[in-house]
């Protein structure tokens, strides 16, 4: 109910369910633009700050989401909640 009627924080005209992204990207990838990446996390650069690179010289080990379809996302998220 909240995201779906609560007008109090912008109106919920562009937020996406981060929450969502990962489920929804592998049993939905048509919703999604990405791209295969080797990503690095430093986590010794100083106590809780990392720093994350992007180096394509590895193998990727992830998917870096680049655009989705928030809109056809909270569909799908409501339409199942819904059921």
């Amino acid at each position: 109910d909240y995201y779906q009627n609560d007008m109090k924080y912008w109106e919920f005209s562009w937020w996406v369910m981060y929450d969502l992204l990962a489920t929804a990207f592998f049993t939905n990838k048509e919703l999604f633009s990405y791209k295969e990446s080797y990503i690095e996390v430093e986590t010794r650069v100083l106590p809780n700050i990392w720093e994350t690179y992007e180096n394509n010289l590895n193998k990727p080990n992830c998917f870096v989401i680049t655009w989705v379809d928030e809109i056809k996302l909270k569909d799908l998220f409501f339409n199942v909640m819904n059921k």
